[in-house]
């Protein structure tokens, strides 16, 4: 449910996200060349990657390659490394916020999720 409320929060539609773990995204980077109407099922992050939220301080610092703890990795808009894309002319910015379970576990710190959500907001408005 808190994943889903995310998404309504940023006004995606259902076939404007993906999701990924980190895993996942190591074993197979993200080709920003390729196309989805081919084989949506093979690389459901597709072309139209415009920004990435990672959750958890461990996605945040290998995806940036940053080594700073998940509270400065939040505030400010990093870029996904390199590593993890294919065919990538331009940087994807990249928002860090804690785990969800994190969220789960302290409701009172939702409103920091808030102004994640609100970050990536922005950065898709201006694209």
């Amino acid at each position: 449910m808190l994943f889903e409320n995310i998404i309504r929060s940023l006004r995606l539609k259902k076939n404007q996200w993906a999701w990924a773990t980190l895993a996942e995204l190591k074993n197979n980077p993200i080709d920003t060349q390729a196309n989805p109407q081919a084989n949506p099922q093979a690389n459901p992050q597709s072309s139209l990657l415009s920004v990435v939220l990672a959750f958890g301080q461990q996605a945040a610092q290998t995806l940036s390659g940053e080594k700073d703890g998940i509270g400065q990795l939040r505030e400010t808009v990093l870029a996904v490394n390199p590593l993890f894309l294919k065919n990538a002319e331009d940087e994807i910015p990249l928002i860090a916020s804690f785990d969800l379970e994190h969220y789960l576990a302290k409701p009172h710190e939702k409103s920091g999720l808030w102004q994640d959500l609100l970050m990536a907001r922005s950065v898709l408005s201006t694209i």
